[in-house]
């Protein structure tokens, strides 16, 4: 029998940001059409469902109604998280509560056994009760990725696992395998420790333990880009940081930026730290108070306070700002 397996939405990360709003929602849509064109009829989620602990927004709630809904038409089995869970070593008190009426939809808080060889596991509790083949569950095992750029040193050893044949968890967000253990990977990255890397869902043939792999390409990516060198088509509908390591002019860097932004990326968030300002003069009498002031204002404000070349005019320059700053909120 085959099965779509994916894990680690965290529904209600940046929920006030449309794009993060339907993230979710879209990785969905495309899993369900593929289970659709393939015929496959199981659905395993294996945890993290949602991101904050410690409470939900009505949007995310409804994020999570529209999600569920498609996922009813399948025979679903979403396991409990840590990030399900109000507190950290027991999931007793968790937000899929609030997703438990559906009636193709099993809420795994308990081990359980489904489709008589997959063992189903929640996060903090015992798996080893799960006499299967298989087991699947939210597991926090060393030694393996977190990240693109962390690898846990905590958590159980994989001897500990060594009595199945595999097993399959979601918690790390990057895909990696190490003996009889799998780490799915989630559907899209959450930040730049997720930087332009490949994510998606996974195809299960749990007679033959064929694992294929489906990417999720509908999603923004995280794009670092070194001083003034970047490919052009990785830039559009992507979240970009620049990292500066050499110092440049002011015009540079505005005229950099303003034809990054032309690319239209998703986000832009510039490290200004190294930045030479070689072709204005100074010429403020009193300080800037920034305290009390936004970053925003606080180049307004400098904007004003400074000479500047005669080519370049002030209003243009805070225009080219606030465009920046509009494409990040």
């Amino acid at each position: 029998m085959k099965h779509i397996l994916f894990t680690d939405l965290h529904v209600g990360l940046n929920i006030n940001n449309e794009t993060w709003y339907n993230l979710p929602i879209k990785a969905v849509e495309h899993l369900t059409r593929t289970a659709r064109r393939k015929n496959i009829k199981s659905i395993i989620f294996c945890g993290d469902f949602y991101h904050d602990r410690k409470e939900l927004s009505v949007k995310a709630i409804d994020s999570a109604r529209i999600i569920c809904e498609m996922l009813n038409e399948f025979k679903t089995h979403i396991i409990c998280g840590n990030h399900d869970a109000y507190f950290k070593n027991t999931i007793e008190l968790n937000s899929l509560q609030t997703i438990d009426k559906f009636e193709n939809i099993t809420i795994v808080t308990k081990p359980m056994v489904a489709y008589e060889k997959i063992g189903l596991c929640p996060w903090s509790l015992n798996y080893r009760e799960l006499n299967t083949p298989i087991l699947m569950g939210h597991f926090d095992i060393k030694d393996f990725k977190m990240n693109d750029n962390t690898s846990s040193i905590h958590g159980e050893d994989i001897k500990s696992f060594k009595d199945y044949k595999l097993v399959i968890s979601g918690h790390f967000h990057t895909h990696s395998k190490k003996g009889n253990v799998v780490y799915l990977g989630n559907m899209y990255g959450h930040n730049f420790n997720d930087v332009d890397s490949t994510r998606g869902y996974w195809i299960f043939d749990d007679e033959s333990l064929d694992m294929e792999f489906v990417e999720f390409e509908d999603s923004p990516k995280f794009i670092k880009v070194i001083d003034m060198d970047f490919v052009e088509s990785k830039i559009k509908g992507n979240i970009v940081k620049v990292i500066l390591t050499k110092e440049y002019s002011e015009q540079n860097i505005i005229d950099y930026l303003t034809k990054l932004n032309s690319l239209e990326p998703l986000e832009i968030d510039v490290d200004y730290s190294r930045i030479k300002i070689d072709d204005v003069q100074m010429d403020i009498s009193e300080d800037i108070n920034i305290s009390s002031l936004d970053e925003k204002q606080i180049f307004h404000d400098y904007l004003d306070k400074i000479t500047i070349p005669d080519h370049l005019k002030v209003k243009t320059c805070k225009k080219i700002i606030d465009d920046l700053f509009t494409s990040t909120d």
